[in-house]
């Protein structure tokens, strides 16, 4: 059965957005990496790449700007695209594909081996992960697999630690496959380091709190957590000595608008909200968009904001949700539980400041657990209607119709990431008050001479929202350029300039 489930998985996945094959044109930053990046080019070494940061910029040279964003792995795996392809971008969007696809029946197999599922549960689980809209920037967004591959050596850690905490381990092959599989997940994305964090979750849910031990199993299990904490205690020092934190110098407040807020309690509600928005693009991924820049999410000033509402939510259900959990010991649910919030720490704002308000592709990681979970309570409330046909089948209908509006979801929004125009114009119907979104539907519209009317309002529209923003000025004095008015054109050049 599982056999059969895996390569319903690989073609339905594959058939789903195989048709990002044929989608030629450079995305967003995906020009940058491809044409920009010296460390994509054949004189570059590989062991370049790992004083580089993504974007091929030293990553700790005094005087150079860095994003600050180490990931030579996901760096070499467009190196190899490069080697191959050029600047074509089919063989890198195969790529993309190809390890969704392999995510996808790790999140099968992760569901079946570690969480006990059945196998049809378990492939509904790699189903409900493969199909979910959320993950259309991963595959459509190049530069989006960072967050794939860490992904996959992701699932592969945890698999293979289960099997040492099982078997209480001690330094065994096992042991060193899984420290390999955490260093080759935080080389390929920052979300990966947290995996370590995982592996000591494991350990507390095998500690005496939840079961009996023998003293000889204490000293193994202490020898084990000794080797993960001083792995972290590393690792932070490696981080924060030759890559350094996240700083504001590496982002733009139209980037992070919060992380620019004074008021801690401001930072507060607005970042509370935030988490409540991811918590809804993973229960209901209905409005997807590739950029929820300023001032797209506005920032709660006070709290009589309606949108606290969500963030109390959250936290209530988040707080009743653990404290059940942590009461009846289950083992397996305080792990998922762990497995949807360790991941997403990176990218909450929490530690470090991140280079942008929402980043759908940055639920990659935790929406593995989130989908098995959805598979887990189907799986559990069907056992508990045996006598119930009716309701059975009601439970598998919608089972069904979830699967049903994931792919014809994913399908509609994987158009949007076929050229820069669908991707501009489909954000301006989500995030309207975004001065990217914004700027960048002008720039559609600004090659035709007919449309620079359009183009003008949009641009001005940035204006009004942000003033500081220079490139509206800059798109403004062309247009006036071109309709001949060269004194107009010339001061909002210079305002620019200023």
């Amino acid at each position: 059965k599982m056999v059969v489930g895996v390569f319903v998985i690989a073609i339905m996945v594959s058939v789903l957005f195989w048709k990002t094959l044929a989608f030629s044109d450079y995305i967003l930053d995906d020009g940058v990496m491809l044409l920009y990046n010296k460390d994509l080019r054949p004189e570059t070494s590989v062991w370049d790449l790992f004083h580089h940061d993504f974007w091929g910029f030293e990553i700790n040279q005094p005087g150079v700007w860095t994003h600050k964003s180490y990931r030579p792995l996901s760096s070499l795996s467009f190196k190899l695209n490069f080697w191959l392809h050029g600047f074509d971008t089919v063989g890198y969007r195969f790529f993309n594909l190809a390890i969704h696809v392999v995510c996808s029946l790790l999140t099968a197999i992760f569901a079946h081996t570690f969480f006990s599922l059945s196998p049809l549960f378990a492939c509904l689980s790699g189903l409900l992960f493969g199909t979910h809209p959320v993950h259309t920037e991963n595959i459509g967004y190049l530069v989006g697999r960072a967050d794939m591959i860490a992904c996959a050596f992701y699932i592969v850690g945890c698999v293979s630690y289960k099997s040492v905490v099982r078997n209480n381990a001690s330094l065994s092959p096992t042991l060193l496959f899984s420290m390999a599989m955490w260093v080759l997940s935080s080389l390929s994305k920052e979300s990966g380091m947290t995996l370590l964090l995982l592996f000591l979750v494991m350990e507390l849910t095998h500690s005496p709190l939840f079961c009996d031990t023998s003293s000889r199993h204490r000293s193994t299990q202490a020898k084990r957590v000794t080797l993960l904490f001083c792995a972290l205690l590393f690792s932070m020092v490696f981080r924060f000595r030759f890559i350094g934190s996240l700083s504001l110098d590496s982002m733009s407040v139209l980037d992070n608008p919060i992380a620019y807020e004074t008021a801690t309690l401001t930072r507060m509600m607005s970042y509370g909200y935030i988490h409540a928005r991811y918590a809804w693009l993973l229960l209901f991924p209905r409005e997807l968009c590739y950029d929820y820049s300023f001032d797209s999410i506005p920032i709660l000033r006070d709290f009589e904001d309606i949108r606290n509402m969500y963030t109390l939510m959250l936290l209530l259900n988040c707080t009743v949700m653990v404290y059940t959990i942590w009461r009846h010991r289950k083992r397996k649910l305080i792990f998922l539980v762990a497995c949807i919030i360790v991941p997403y720490l990176p990218a909450s704002n929490l530690f470090a400041y991140v280079g942008a308000v929402i980043g759908e592709r940055l639920l990659y990681i935790s929406s593995v657990p989130f989908c098995i979970g959805l598979s887990w309570i189907v799986q559990h409330a069907l056992k508990q209607q045996t006598r119930h046909s009716l309701l059975r089948w009601s439970i598998c209908s919608c089972v069904l119709c979830v699967l049903a509006l994931y792919s014809v979801k994913s399908s509609a929004k994987i158009e949007d990431w076929r050229n820069v125009n669908a991707l501009y114009r489909s954000g301006a119907q989500v995030s309207s008050k975004s001065v990217k979104v914004m700027y960048n539907v002008g720039l559609t519209y600004l090659d035709d001479l007919t449309t620079h009317a359009i183009a003008e309002q949009y641009f001005k529209r940035c204006i009004e929202a942000y003033p500081p923003f220079a490139m509206p000025y800059w798109r403004l004095g062309y247009i006036a350029f071109a309709a001949g008015k060269a004194s107009e054109a010339a001061e909002l050049l210079r305002t620019a300039i200023d």
